[in-house]
């Protein structure tokens, strides 16, 4: 049963299985030998102080880097809830506009006018004298006075009419405290 051909010496049901089983055992030899060339080799490798300075440095890096990015995805957060924020004041303003423009004008603040056609200008003048007139005179008792104390009002009345007056309170000619209207006059 067990013939050979061609004289070989092997047996032909046989070599078919042992030829895969022959690559599987030079394949694991040859793993071997590269796993322990790479054992080898990184023990070499990780025996050179100079190049566990730079693995180390570089595992510094690597946890500087991840710390960054913790404190970059922090901050996008942030910006976020701010940007949020602001949309919701946004939007509450618009709001608030829309209900103002949609109020009656009665309710509306009606703005003051600082135009200079609605001032009132009062002002006063007024002079204070030493008289002596000796003991035959007007003021035998040489005294200081007040003297010609005059007020003055001046107001628009419509658009460029102006009223004004003058209203003249003590008077030197006066002997007496009383008033006079000086000049009286619409202006136009």
């Amino acid at each position: 049963m067990l013939a050979s051909k061609g004289g070989s010496g092997t047996v032909p049901g046989l070599l078919p299985l042992m030829l895969p089983t022959g690559k599987f055992l030079r394949i694991l030899g040859l793993g071997a030998g590269l796993a322990l060339a790479a054992a080898l080799a990184r023990a070499q490798v990780t025996s050179d102080p100079a190049l566990q300075a730079i693995i180390e440095q570089n595992r510094q890096l690597q946890e500087q880097v991840k710390a960054q990015q913790k404190t970059i995805e922090a901050l996008n957060a942030r910006m976020e809830e701010i940007r949020r924020a602001s949309e919701r004041q946004d939007r509450q303003l618009q709001t608030l506009q829309e209900r103002t423009d949609a109020a009656a004008p009665a309710e509306r603040a009606v703005p003051v006018e600082s135009s200079r056609e609605r001032e009132v200008r009062i002002a006063g003048e007024s002079g204070l004298a030493f008289f002596s007139s000796g003991s035959h005179g007007q003021w035998p008792n040489s005294e200081f006075r007040v003297d010609d104390t005059t007020i003055t009002v001046e107001a628009p009345v419509w658009q460029n009419v102006y009223f004004f007056t003058e209203l003249k309170l003590l008077q030197r000619e006066a002997s007496a405290a009383n008033f006079q209207f000086g000049e009286l006059y619409v202006e136009f």
